[in-house]
């Protein structure tokens, strides 16, 4: 007689930094993780990415996605090159990453990374906005190569630092963090 024994594994969420040096004309993906505290409670949530050009004194919004529409990509330099490449198939969005495509000198800058999610509780909704905050620099090819940042590790996953390839998903840990990380609460 024998014995079978099952491992299993419970899913997780881990809050990684994005790269923050992308090389020019190359596919880059910011990172954008935010983990819920609690998986079993019931959420709703939609992301929002705001950018500010190096040296502009505002931040203009340039991507909204909901999961029940879909995502908006502003008219400018975006358009066409920015793609939602977060959390699909679920209302409650815990990678809300995007990618660009071909990365140009206007892509460097400041970009904000906002959620906001509505956990539901018996009897009452607790609405959260988070935002994650990033600087990103555009380096011609032969400075990457320079600075030591070669092959899929940069060009395929845009990043600083090693990866780890998991099950459809990709986690990255870069060399230098992204910058501050701000949360403000509320309760209806």
């Amino acid at each position: 007689f024998g014995t079978n024994f099952v491992s299993g594994a419970l899913g997780g969420c881990v809050e990684v930094a994005s790269g923050t040096e992308a090389v020019l004309g190359s596919p880059f993906r910011l990172l954008c993780i935010a983990c819920k505290r609690r998986s079993e409670t019931p959420a709703e949530a939609e992301s929002e990415w705001f950018f500010r050009p190096e040296g502009a004194p505002h931040y203009q919004k340039i991507l909204h996605y909901n999961p029940d529409e879909g995502q908006w990509v502003a008219p400018g330099p975006f358009l066409d090159v920015l793609m939602w490449n977060g959390s699909r198939g679920t209302r409650d969005l815990q990678d809300l990453s995007v990618f660009l495509h071909k990365v140009q000198h206007d892509h460097a800058g400041n970009y904000i990374c906002r959620l906001r999610r509505n956990l539901t509780f018996e009897g009452y909704t607790y609405s959260l906005a988070r935002n994650q905050t990033l600087r990103l620099a555009v380096v011609e090819k032969g400075a990457a190569r320079a600075l030591g940042c070669t092959g899929r590790d940069w060009e395929g996953l845009g990043g600083t630092g090693s990866y780890w390839k998991g099950i459809g998903r990709t986690l990255q840990f870069a060399k230098w963090p992204p910058g501050e990380l701000g949360e403000t609460l509320g309760v209806h």
